[in-house]
């Protein structure tokens, strides 16, 4: 078994201070993130896939949220 790290950067839809949810379908791969975000933490969003949860620092860009997300496979 290995682990490896892919760093992929995706746009949630504009901030909404009620959340927000997204999904993205991650090239060369079976599987989808989805990503969420509410105002109690604007500042992390949440990645869930199929190896479990982590969090990562939410970068605003022109209204826009872009996401570093590091996914560990097996």
């Amino acid at each position: 078994m290995y682990i490896e790290d892919i760093i992929y950067s995706f746009n949630f839809c504009k901030y909404n201070p009620i959340g927000i949810h997204d999904e993205h379908k991650f090239p060369n791969s079976s599987f989808s993130a989805h990503g969420t975000y509410s105002s109690h933490k604007p500042e992390y969003a949440r990645i869930e896939e199929t190896t479990g949860i982590n969090w990562h620092t939410l970068d605003y860009t022109n209204g826009w949220v872009m996401v570093s997300a590091m996914i560990f496979m097996d």
